[in-house]
């Protein structure tokens, strides 16, 4: 998948299970864009993924260069290359705990961290509000994330239950969104076939 989205020009994000140094510098030699932190609870994990994701003096990334993230062709200048990667590569904190919330000023100030990505239903959930982003107390968590976002001018992201939501997230400072799941959208795509193959049959 990573190497269809590279063909494509596609920016791809990986979700881990978990925060394994080992899967994770696979996924980055790989050719991930990006790494997707779920269920962060303080500022030690925090630091943890920083040191995972980047090359020193960052992080604490391993370097192995004969990858597909260098197209096999290691670079003439080191350097430069840990460099360019180290901001380029997005290191993602996903923040869907009340703990994480509370931090989010200091993870978005946080150097090697790129963006903060809300997820408002595991933040619902945990906060003990059903609704996900349309209850008051997860509306102004994502709008305290977004803030937290603009002052340290770092990435701000959030998952949306409706695409109209994209819009207000916009006002609130967000530039990137995750929308349902692959399977809610295949299945809206397989009812929507579904309906139109049955009207036409009633023609």
């Amino acid at each position: 998948m990573l190497e269809a989205s590279e063909s494509a020009a596609i920016t791809a994000f990986v979700r881990i299970p978990g925060g394994q140094r080992g899967p994770i510098t696979k996924i980055l030699d790989c050719g991930a864009d990006g790494i997707l932190f779920p269920q962060i609870r303080t500022m030690d994990e925090v630091r943890q993924t920083v040191e995972m994701t980047k090359y020193p003096p960052l992080g604490r990334r391993g370097v192995h260069l004969l990858r597909p993230h260098t197209g096999f062709d290691p670079p003439s200048d080191d350097t430069e290359y840990f460099r360019r990667a180290n901001a380029t590569v997005i290191t993602a904190i996903q923040i869907e705990t009340p703990e994480a919330v509370e931090l989010a000023d200091e993870i978005a100030a946080t150097e090697g961290v790129d963006m903060l990505y809300v997820g408002p239903g595991d933040l619902g959930s945990l906060l003990g509000v059903r609704g996900g982003d349309t209850h008051p107390r997860v509306i102004e968590a994502i709008k305290d994330v977004g803030r937290a976002c603009q002052e340290h001018n770092k990435l701000a992201g959030c998952h949306v239950s409706r695409v109209e939501f994209a819009a207000q997230r916009c006002q609130e400072g967000y530039s990137v969104f995750g929308h349902m799941a692959a399977s809610a959208l295949f299945l809206d795509a397989v009812k929507a076939f579904v309906a139109r193959a049955a009207a036409a049959m009633a023609k």
